[in-house]
Parts: structure tokens; sequence; C-alpha cells
């Protein structure tokens, strides 16, 4: 939350002007195709065909001689040897210098080792003709620890903290004034008072997303803008603690507004584990399918709007705020009594779509092969225009790799079995 992205953007941006960008890639949990190591090998050499006409032909060779390179079956390292190494190779390379920029490498959900091993095989063979991997991430990625994998050869930058305060000092307090001029506020300016907005600064710390939180939580059109500040100003803050500790005193403090917190947080916790994008409808849908399975995400929800919620209207995908709350969610010393078990969330998320599947498609023998082979496919066969039907055909083996499994879970994937295949 203290605006890696938005360096590595700005980053990949100036690059690009100046004809210096080799490619960029911003990993993201809450895409699909944005969070998979074999992902940035794609868009990567994608983009390096498109500005190098030599890496061009290399690739197309490579593609043409063995159209299943593309597989998601074929071993990364070769993936990432015929579509990058060898076409950077093919390259005339030339001053100025390239730039990969790679965002948010922590998030990347798989083959963490073999991504990091591949990076460091890329730097050995072309930092010598200039090409350079700018890349933001978390130093721990999936228990691997990336500046023991890549030192020496890489250079280490951090933020200052100190122009960061104040520039979250400056954001809170613009973002104040129009609160106060939206609500029309009774209270003389500045509000709040610069020894209340200090305090604010002082805990959120360098974290922007914390920032944009609390501004979200204060100016809710259905509350008294007063009241919340004064609700924010009065939770309890040790600035000893770790950075981390405030933020999840805000998220915990927020999560408590709800009508049934503990609801909240499974609804949270279900949202924060989807493996692709779904509307407030959609979801419901889905999750509202097995015993004793009644949700009603959006009223559940809906004071909770700082956390998660749609940017476009009603019908476009939910998410959370930030992948820091994902992490709270999911981490018992962050969390404490409150904590979802992913696996359970994983189980339900199985069981409501092979229900799905079991309720919408019809029995056809061949369907094993569609779901293994081409599940977009399935959609031309359903009863339905679905899109819980969608997310189900695309990621019931996902969930159901992660879930614990109990009776209910392999009642229903025998009865799949026996109905459908």
């Amino acid at each position: 939350g203290t605006g890696k992205t938005v360096i590595a953007y700005i980053l990949a941006s100036r690059c690009r002007q100046k004809n210096r960008l080799a490619g960029s890639f911003f990993f993201s949990y809450r895409h699909a195709n944005c969070r998979n190591a074999r992902s940035l090998v794609f868009a990567l050499a994608y983009q390096l065909g498109l500005s190098q006409p030599q890496a061009k032909e290399k690739i197309v060779e490579a593609l043409d001689s063995d159209p299943a390179i593309i597989s998601p079956s074929r071993d990364l390292r070769e993936q990432f040897a015929r579509l990058l190494i060898e076409p950077l190779e093919a390259v005339d390379w030339r001053s100025p210098a390239r730039v990969f920029v790679i965002d948010a490498m922590d998030q990347c959900q798989d083959q963490v080792p073999e991504l990091i091993s591949l990076l460091t095989r890329l730097l050995s063979h072309m930092i010598d003709v200039g090409l350079h991997i700018f890349f933001t991430s978390r130093d721990d990625m999936k228990g691997v620890l990336i500046k023991r994998h890549l030192f020496p050869m890489i250079s280490d930058t951090a933020l200052d903290l100190t122009g960061v305060t104040k520039d979250i000092g400056l954001f809170l307090r613009q973002s104040f004034n129009k609160i106060h001029k939206r609500h029309r506020l009774q209270c003389p300016k500045p509000w709040p008072p610069e020894e209340v907005l200090g305090r604010l600064v002082d805990r959120v710390g360098p974290h922007f997303i914390t920032g944009s939180i609390i501004v979200k939580f204060v100016e809710s059109l259905d509350h008294d803008p007063t009241d919340r500040m004064d609700f924010i100003d009065h939770i309890s803050f040790n600035p000893s603690s770790p950075s981390e500790s405030s933020m999840d005193d805000f998220y915990k403090f927020i999560i408590s507004t709800a009508n049934d917190p503990g609801q909240a947080y499974l609804c949270l916790t279900i949202i924060a584990n989807l493996a692709g994008t779904m509307s407030y409808s959609q979801l419901d849908d889905l999750v509202n399918r097995g015993p004793n399975q009644k949700f009603e995400m959006r009223s559940v929800l809906s004071r909770l709007s700082p956390l998660v919620g749609t940017s476009d209207g009603q019908d476009s995908a939910v998410q959370v705020c930030h992948e820091s709350l994902c992490d709270f969610l999911s981490n018992p010393l962050r969390c404490g009594e409150q904590l979802i078990s992913e696996a359970v969330v994983h189980r339900l998320l199985a069981y409501s779509s092979l229900s799905v599947m079991i309720e919408e498609l019809p029995n056809d023998s061949a369907l094993l092969a569609e779901i293994v082979t081409n599940v977009y496919a399935l959609k031309d066969q359903c009863k339905t225009d679905s899109g819980a039907l969608d997310y189900a055909c695309t990621h019931w083996a996902y969930h159901l790799s992660l879930a614990v499994w109990d009776d209910d879970l392999r009642s229903i994937v025998t009865a799949f079995m026996r109905q459908k295949l």
C-alpha cells in the first residue's frame, strides 16, 4: 500500500515514451490472467515481438515449428527459453538500454522458485547488452526470499518515507476538504483540526491504501462524517508496533461496523479467494446452491464499501480494496479469532461450482474432454446464460484442489461424476 504499482506504471510509461520499454507486466491476484508465471512469459514475449523485428522472427519461428509451445502443460523453463531468451539473443541491441517492468511479483500464485530462477538466468544472459529488469515486490514470495536468490544482481531501491508521509498528509487534507464541502459541514475549517490530521498521518505511515480506506470510510453519504472521524481518531494506536498493525486495526474496526461481523468476515474471505471476477448477483447465484448456504453478499457487505465494492455499477465485478486486506484475512496472527480457513472457503466454492454444473450442464458423455481441454466451449452447451456457470466450469478444479474435504464434498463429486461424466 505504499504506491509501488504507481511507481512501476509511471516508469513503464516514461520508458515507452523514450522507446526504452522492452515490455511490462503487472501481476494481480484478482485477475486470472495476471497471477501466474506463464502469463508473464507470454505477455513479455508478445510485447517484445511488437517492438523488436528480430525477436519477432524468432518467436514466430518457435510458434510455427511447435504450436504447442504455448500449451499450459508445457514446461515453463522451455517456454521462457524459446519465447524470451532466444528472441532476446537474436536482437542486435544498441543504446539506449531497454527495461522490462514487472510489478507486484509477490502476487504471482504459482511456480515462484522457477520464476525467480528464470529471471536470474535472463539477467545473466542479457545484462551486458544493456537489458534491465525493474520489478516491485515484497521480499517474501510464497516463502521464497527474492533478495537471497537474486543477490548480487539486484539493486534494492527503498522509498523515501519522509516524502511519502508528506504526500499522504496532502492527500488527506485535500480529501477532507472535499468531504467538508460535499456534506456541507457546519464545523469550522480546517476540518479535522491539524492535531487530529497529524495523528492520522502518523498512524497511516507510508501506506497510501490505509489513507484511501479512511477517506472512503469518512465520506459515506449514509453517515455523519464528523462522527466517523471521531471513531477513527479514537481507535487505539501503539506507535511502536509494526506498520501493518495500524492497518489491521482499521480493517478490524470497519468490519466491526457490519450488522453481522462474523458473516462479513466469511463473505470477505470468499471474495478474496475467488479465482476470477464476478458481480454480486453472479456470486450470490454461485454460492447459494448447497444445503444451509444462504448468502446475500451485497446486503452483508453494504456497510463495508471502504473495503469491498464495485467500480462501475452493480453489475460489475466485486473486488476487495487492496491485496493487503487479503493478507490480513489469511493470516491468523493478524486476523485472530475471526479467521476463516481458506480451505473451508475453497470447499464452499468447489461444492457450489459442482452444484451449478450438475444443475445447468446437459448430460453428455463428452463433457469430460471439454472440461479438460476447452472449458469456454461449455457455455455453448449450457441451458442458461449464467455467469455462475461460466465461473464454475473454469475454476471448479482449482477450488477442489485447495479444499478441505468432507462427506458433503465427496458426495457431490461422486454425483457429478455419475451424472455428467
